[in-house]
């Protein structure tokens, strides 16, 4: 049966890379953190998952050829927390030549599709 609150979760193996999510999810919703399997590389907390160690918590960037291959599969996913981001920064003033803007009109691109399901 799919975990379907946190204290489901602490019940379960879980994996945390060097990020800290689940340290801080357990945090933010008042629960001690269970005990994890912890990596401080996000790559080797996702392999461990693929590997049957437990559950990891990754960005969906990272997951999801292992997701659409079936080696992963997504339990839970929290909702969009606005104090953590990524911001595409560049020197003020300065035209960013073809390439740069290329890649930054594919990322602006990427950010406003609405996420995979």
């Amino acid at each position: 049966m799919a975990p379907k609150s946190l204290q489901d979760f602490a019940r379960l193996a879980l994996i945390e890379d060097g990020h800290g999510h689940w340290t801080r999810l357990f945090a933010k919703a008042g629960l001690s953190a269970p005990k994890m399997l912890r990596f401080n590389h996000t790559a080797l907390a996702i392999d461990a998952a693929i590997n049957g160690q437990g559950v990891a918590m990754a960005p969906s960037l990272l997951l999801n050829q292992d997701l659409s291959q079936n080696r992963l599969t997504a339990l839970w996913q929290p909702a969009p927390d606005a104090s953590i981001a990524y911001h595409m920064v560049r020197r003020a003033a300065r035209n960013p030549g073809k390439a740069r803007q290329t890649v930054a009109d594919w990322l602006l691109g990427q950010a406003s599709q609405p996420p995979a399901t």
